[in-house]
């Protein structure tokens, strides 16, 4: 990209550009929520800081986006790490002790390098043999080209994830005929904030969002992920969706933002009729049975009722981008910001407390 960055719609954006691109996106929205001193220190206004390496669950996380929305990239980029149980079939060499082993009972010698272990029992092995290093290598090779390692648990949650989905014909459905990893920039037109976001799959009425979750508790399916939603602040992603959207699709119309990338003409058509579109996010768990539901916020139709999950988020939408044009201002201007030093509690911070002594039988 060049160095003036273009409100629009991109279809052909990678995963660097995007994350390298200084707008500010829901992410450090979330960072002023937790307080002035958290935004100010948030990779857009730093950055230079340390980047945290993805933890496994993140690694894994990204894996079953990549199988369930671009399957096709998927073998491309993905490589499973080998583990001597998935050649149960095979009879396999490990190391030296094998091939002399090998070696004895064929009435050969069995001394030497492991090169000349291996030349001397070549003649004998054949399709049900497997010489462990060799696989380790080709395994190292792919790797080294670029591919990414996935263990044999992670692809097994994969494939399980990938089964689940298309076993279920209404997800399947939010998930195709559309395109994944879209990415929008549009400037806040009350504060004059360039911001991002990154879908992960639209369709001319819909989006998809993929969630991953694991369930560690006896709560019924529809709780667990109606927790995840309001613990991870779903709904005010989704307020940021809406708004983008919203806000591009009116600037394309009447052309003060454009369309970047290769995308069908007759999808792009019917995707720009209407700024308001549903939002699933489809919830996959990462465990057996693998189970994966979709949640239907409504807000995006036309004609919806208001809902609370919607208004609240729409609040934090606005106030996160007003505080943060503050917080942006103070830190160009090299003031040092500093939360409040003491909190005084009262009934409204810890209204739990006031039942405590029905607990005790007071």
């Amino acid at each position: 990209m060049t160095n003036e960055i273009k409100e629009g719609i991109y279809f052909n954006m990678t995963d660097e550009e995007y994350h390298s691109l200084p707008c500010l996106n829901r992410s450090t929205m979330e960072e002023v929520v937790i307080g002035d001193e958290q935004a100010a220190y948030s990779s857009y206004l730093n950055p230079d800081k340390p980047v945290n390496n993805p933890t496994p669950a993140m690694e894994l996380g990204t894996a079953i986006h990549s199988a369930v929305l671009e399957p096709d990239d998927f073998g491309h980029l993905y490589i499973k790490k080998p583990e001597v149980e998935d050649y149960q079939d095979k009879i396999i060499f490990k190391g030296n002790d094998d091939f002399k082993a090998f070696l004895k009972n064929v009435g050969e010698k069995v001394s030497g390098t492991k090169a000349e272990l291996i030349q001397r029992i070549s003649p004998y092995i054949g399709d049900e043999h497997l010489i462990w290093e060799n696989v380790l290598t080709d395994f190292n090779a792919q790797v080294s080209c670029g591919k990414r390692a996935l263990s044999s648990d992670n692809f097994e949650v994969v494939e399980g994830i990938m089964d689940s989905i298309n076993k279920r014909p209404k997800i399947r459905e939010i998930l195709s005929k559309g395109y994944s990893e879209v990415t929008i920039i549009w400037r806040d037109e009350e504060t004059g904030i360039l911001c991002k976001c990154r879908l992960d799959y639209v369709r001319p009425e819909a989006i998809g969002e993929l969630k991953s979750f694991a369930l560690k508790s006896k709560k019924p399916l529809k709780k667990v992920v109606c927790d995840e939603i309001a613990y991870n602040q779903y709904n005010f992603q989704y307020k940021v969706y809406s708004q983008a959207l919203e806000t591009i699709i009116r600037k394309i119309r009447k052309k003060e933002a454009e369309v970047f990338g290769e995308v069908d003409q007759e999808w792009l058509e019917a995707f720009l009729k209407s700024p308001k579109k549903q939002f699933y996010i489809v919830f996959v768990r990462t465990a057996a049975p693998f189970q994966s539901v979709a949640v239907l916020l409504e807000k995006g139709v036309e004609g919806a009722t208001e809902n609370v999950y919607h208004s609240e988020a729409t609040l934090m939408y606005r106030h996160a981008i007003d505080r943060f044009k503050i917080i942006k201002e103070k830190v160009e201007k090299g003031e040092v910001i500093i939360e409040e030093e003491i909190i005084t509690l009262d009934d409204m911070h810890i209204p739990q407390i006031q039942y405590q002594a029905n607990f005790i039988g007071l």
